[in-house]
């Protein structure tokens, strides 16, 4: 998937479950999923200047953790490194 059709499956889903998308060696969240990952994991978003996005990334290392702390707060995530699945 691309970061677009991330951006509007979250969208269209309220933004109650959030796609995560390996993209190199970081995990990689858009917009409103980056924004819940910042508040449970005290992680900073940035505003990406050539659209109107936001992103969030961590490390490969950290997604066990991002995922257990998100299930602790009744958050749906959903993490793949396959591209062509939801990421």
């Amino acid at each position: 998937m691309t970061e677009q059709e991330i951006c509007n499956e979250q969208k269209a889903n309220g933004n109650s479950k959030m796609y995560l998308q390996l993209r190199g060696t970081f995990w990689n969240c858009y917009d409103g999923g980056a924004f819940v990952i910042a508040r449970i994991m005290n992680y900073q978003v940035k505003r990406l200047k050539t659209v109107d996005r936001y992103k969030l990334g961590f490390s490969k290392a950290a997604l066990d953790k991002v995922l257990c702390a998100t299930a602790a707060q009744g958050k749906d995530a959903t993490a793949r490194q396959d591209e062509t699945l939801r990421c």
